[in-house]
């Protein structure tokens, strides 16, 4: 079984995370919410910051009170400077970037928890305890894996366990799948693109809904669109007004009725929280939606367990599920079971869409004539 601690210090090393505090200049790349976290934790660790780096500054920007230079700026000093990326979506790129100019230390923020004598670094949540859940359930991913049904989804499951044992962003090049097939794979059968309705759980601003329109080209029965930012709702409705047969609930999807707490950042980041701020109503997808099976996606910031225990009367029919399985360290291992052990009777498929941690989906498609219709009245009855 790997150790924890052994891994976090190989990942340490192998970054080089403690030039940080050699006194040589600090550069953050990046001005968005990560950057701030980055300068927070420097602040309280006594670090200085030279500044930060920014493809899109003008000559009179600062943060923090530190002037934002173009990255042509710094290249005399890309021998004798550390480099932090502190950018949630654009780490590879910027990383070849850096490479390509000729800097030599290079760090992204997520490896800064490895720092020894840092001050706690705010962690992106997907990111959270990868490596310790990876060492303290070793059996539980390898129980996982066998579920998985082809080569891609294997290689997939590896690649990303990979990531978790050295940090190494480049790996996901060699499993990344292109972006417009996210939740519409070939794999899913014709029955739940054109017979059953289509939920949208994490709706966002309506891209998903017509993506799926387009996938099924305007043949699809019905759609859920589901999204509790209560913002982020308004702009779905907006967006996708023009698509027939689609029903919105401005809801989150919980286990059962209840009232959650709910961070609306109005981005991608809103999610059921015990810290947020604002009261939304929580609802079950069963509840939600009337027919016997449906195709679902669920993208909700780690709230997947929740939504999927709270779809049993839909998983016991059989429906087909593409669910979001990075937000929290666990789903990787624990989702797919969770769905099994409702129903047996799935096939599971792992697919990546981008560079970086984000947009790993769990395909579960209901295996051919698994749920009889015999089930299925009983069942929903």
């Amino acid at each position: 079984m790997p150790c924890a601690t052994d891994i976090e210090n190989k990942i340490a090393k192998n970054f080089n995370v403690d030039i940080i505090q050699s006194g040589l200049p600090v550069f953050i790349f990046g001005t968005k919410s990560m950057a701030g976290d980055v300068f927070d934790c420097f602040v309280k660790s006594k670090i200085n910051i030279a500044g930060f780096i920014d493809n899109n500054r003008t000559s009179t920007n600062t943060l923090f009170g530190k002037k934002i230079f173009s990255l042509k700026e710094i290249e005399p000093q890309k021998d004798r400077c550390v480099i932090i990326i502190a950018t949630v979506t654009y780490v590879y790129e910027i990383k070849k970037q850096l490479e390509n100019c000729g800097f030599k230390n290079i760090i992204p923020a997520y490896v800064l928890e490895f720092c020894r004598g840092l001050s706690e670094f705010k962690q992106n949540p997907s990111i959270e305890n990868l490596v310790k859940d990876y060492c303290n359930n070793t059996a539980e991913y390898e129980k996982t894996a066998t579920l998985l049904c082809d080569d891609l989804s294997k290689q997939t499951f590896d690649t990303i366990v990979e990531f978790r044992t050295g940090f190494d962003i480049e790996v996901y090049q060699k499993i990344k799948q292109p972006l417009n097939k996210q939740y519409f794979e070939d794999f899913i059968p014709d029955a739940f693109k054109f017979d059953c309705p289509f939920a949208d759980c994490g709706g966002y601003t309506g891209d998903t809904a017509l993506g799926f329109a387009k996938f099924t080209q305007n043949r699809y029965k019905k759609i859920y669109f589901i999204e509790a930012d209560p913002k982020t709702f308004e702009t779905g409705k907006k967006e996708t007004i023009n698509l027939d047969n689609i029903y919105y609930y401005n809801t989150a999807v919980t286990d059962f009725k209840k009232q959650v707490h709910f961070s609306a950042d109005f981005n991608t980041g809103s999610k059921v929280t015990d810290e947020g701020l604002i009261v939304v109503d929580g609802t079950d997808i069963d509840s939600l939606v009337k027919e016997d099976r449906a195709f679902i996606k669920m993208d909700i910031e780690g709230a997947e367990k929740e939504a999927l225990l709270g779809a049993k009367r839909l998983i016991q029919n059989g429906s087909a599920l593409a669910v979001s399985i990075y937000h929290r360290a666990q789903d990787l291992r624990e989702l797919p079971q969770i769905i099994k052990n409702i129903n047996p009777n799935y096939d599971f498929y792992l697919r990546h869409y981008t560079d970086t941690i984000f947009e790993s989906v769990l395909y579960a498609i209901p295996q051919t004539n698994s749920i009889t219709a015999t089930n299925v009245r009983r069942i929903s009855s």
